[in-house]
């Protein structure tokens, strides 16, 4: 029974790294940090005394889903864009660069308001964690703004 629960991950796991191929990493690392942010919540509120309703872990939970549709979107944008953009003068250099940079995005995000949850929970959060995460996410920001000038450029060099 252990070799086909081994067996059966091993093949998730395959598939999903083939399919997704270097977005796999950033689309794992933001299923841990939904997961720990969620659970961090509520242990914070629980300590700061504020209640945890279900209407709060309920909005919590579209609020994953929609990063979830956002990455998603992004990755069939970049489909498109790879399988079509040359047509009008797009030309996308890495697979799945648009969602990849989302879900970067999306990691630091979770990160920053995991950090701030372990605050409220009452531990301490050194302020060099709290200004890298920060710095990361601009840098992010940055760089995904560099990718959308370089495919208006692009379409320029085109027209």
């Amino acid at each position: 029974m252990k070799d086909k629960f081994e067996t059966f991950f091993v093949g998730v796991f395959a598939l999903l790294f083939s399919w997704l191929g270097v977005l796999a990493i950033p689309v794992l690392a933001l299923i841990a940090f939904n997961l720990m942010d969620y659970a961090t919540r509520l242990i914070a509120n629980k300590v700061s005394g504020v209640p945890n309703t279900s209407k709060k872990s309920v909005n919590g939970i579209y609020k994953k889903f929609g990063m979830w549709v956002l990455v998603a979107a992004c990755a069939i944008i970049d489909m498109v864009i790879m399988q079509c953009g040359q047509y009008v003068g797009i030309n996308q250099p890495l697979k799945f660069i648009i969602a990849i940079v989302i879900s970067i995005w999306l990691v630091f995000n979770e990160f920053i308001s995991i950090l701030e949850n372990v605050r409220g929970m009452g531990t301490k959060v050194p302020k060099f964690i709290l200004n890298l995460a920060d710095k990361i996410l601009g840098t992010v920001e940055e760089k995904g703004q560099s990718v959308v000038d370089g495919i208006g450029s692009e379409v320029k060099k085109n027209e």
